[in-house]
């Protein structure tokens, strides 16, 4: 499954933790200024680190995964708290 992650500058350990719950590849944009970009067309699931984003980029990233039908994932950044609700997305690491 191929994400997009929105938001924060830095993501640490984020990545490898989602590739343990079967990610492949990821992709990040910081979330700090309304990027003009599509999302890219291999994505499946989007993460929106609400805790570090732009409030008009998040709006234009929900608008354009629901009309693609992309799931979204809402979490601050928390490796705990965003692999708890990617399991519960896509059953994955159970």
């Amino acid at each position: 499954m191929n994400c997009l992650i929105v938001g924060a500058d830095r993501l640490g350990s984020i990545p490898q933790a989602l590739r343990k719950k079967g990610a492949g590849e990821i992709y990040h944009w910081s979330g700090r200024e309304e990027l003009r970009r599509a999302i890219p067309s291999d994505v499946e699931m989007i993460i929106i680190l609400h805790d570090y984003i732009n409030h008009n980029l998040a709006a234009r990233v929900k608008r354009e995964a629901k009309e693609r039908g992309l799931p979204v994932v809402y979490s601050r950044r928390s490796i705990g708290e965003l692999g708890r609700k990617v399991e519960r997305l896509v059953g994955v690491g159970r």
